[in-house]
């Protein structure tokens, strides 16, 4: 199996896995203020511009849709994590790892410049951590609410 495959393939998983503890959780846990559905959008807008990004090359993190109803509404959320994880299996997982250009969080710097030099493979060991990540704040969030 190639790295990118491996790879892509646990960056949906880890999605499925989001997706199984939306069911799980009441709508108030999940759509509070800074809540769950607020860490998974975040996680989700980063793995949409990787999969948007990644057919010409160019990764702009920056340009994150933010869509508020994935944070308030567990259903959605649930649905746009499945998607999420099917565009990763079926638009990612053939592909070879290949060199990218990549921008991420850059106040002021201008919408041509900040891009790094990065690849497929890089890139999806980023959202893993990234997600797993996020996942770690959503335990203490969870925790929290008993």
């Amino acid at each position: 199996m190639s790295e990118v495959k491996r790879l892509a393939e646990h960056c949906a998983a880890q999605l499925d896995d989001a997706r199984a503890l939306v069911d799980r959780i009441p709508e108030t846990v999940y759509a509070v203020t800074d809540g769950v559905g607020m860490q998974l959008r975040h996680c989700l807008d980063c793995v949409a511009c990787f999969v948007q990004g990644v057919a010409n090359g160019r990764v702009d993190y920056d340009r994150r849709e933010r869509d508020a109803r994935t944070e308030v509404d567990p259903r959605y959320g649930a649905d746009q994590l499945a998607e999420a994880a099917r565009r990763l299996r079926d638009e990612v997982t053939g592909m070879d790892d290949r060199d990218l250009l990549v921008r991420m969080d850059e106040p002021g710097v201008a919408a041509d410049e900040g891009w790094q030099r990065s690849s497929t493979a890089r890139e999806l060991r980023f959202l893993a951590t990234h997600t797993l990540h996020h996942f770690a704040l959503i335990s203490l969030l969870l925790r929290e609410r008993g």
